[in-house]
C-alpha cells in the first residue's frame, strides 16, 4: 500500500515544491493537515508516507529535502570515502550504518524524526564519522632532548635511593 501513499504526497510537493507544508505538520495536526486536502481515504488516516525522503520533501520543500539529504548522507559518505585516515574496519562499519539509515529511509520516514532508533544510530555515524576522520592538526613531536635527558636521570636517581 505504500506506493497507494505517494502520489497523493507528489501531488502536495507539486503544488508546494519550495516551502512544503513546515516541518512535522503535514500528517496528524487535527483538520488542518494538509494531506485532508487532497484526500479523504485511508491515507488520510497514517501519521507518515512510508519513504521519508517524500514526507521531507511535502513538510520542508525541495530546497529543505536537498540541505538533508546533504548533511546527513552525502556529506558523510564523502568524508568517509574520501578518508585515508581510518582504518578499513572502521570505515566498513560507519558506511554500512550509514548505507543502512539511508536505505532504511526509503522504506520508513525516519530521517530527522527525533524519536526513531534508526534516526540516533545515524546521529551517532555521523559523529564517528568526524572521529574517525579527524587528522590531527599538530603533528607527533618527539620529546626533546632535555626533556628525554631529564626522565632518565630522575630514573637513576629514584633507582639508587
Amino acid at each position: 500500500g505504500r506506493a497507494e501513499i505517494w502520489p497523493y504526497l507528489f501531488n502536495y510537493a507539486k503544488d508546494h515544491p519550495f516551502t512544503g507544508s513546515g516541518y512535522g505538520s503535514f500528517w496528524n495536526i487535527g483538520e488542518d493537515s494538509p494531506v485532508y486536502q487532497y484526500t479523504k481515504n485511508w491515507v488520510s488516516e497514517l501519521g507518515n508516507g512510508h519513504n521519508g525522503y517524500i514526507d521531507l520533501l511535502v513538510q520542508i520543500g525541495l530546497p529543505g529535502l536537498i540541505l538533508a539529504v546533504v548533511a546527513t548522507i552525502i556529506a558523510p559518505a564523502a568524508r568517509l570515502l574520501s578518508s585515508s585516515v581510518a582504518g578499513r574496519s572502521q570505515l566498513g562499519l560507519l558506511v554500512a550504518m550509514l548505507v543502512f539509515c539511508a536505505g532504511h529511509n526509503m522504506t520508513e520516514s525516519s530521517l530527522l524524526e527525533r524519536d526513531t532508533i534508526i534516526e540516533v544510530f545515524l546521529m551517532f555515524t555521523i559523529a564517528l564519522t568526524g572521529v574517525v576522520t579527524r587528522r590531527s592538526s599538530k603533528p607527533a613531536r618527539a620529546p626533546s632532548p632535555e626533556r628525554r635527558e631529564g626522565s632518565s636521570s630522575r630514573r637513576r636517581s629514584t633507582a639508587r635511593a
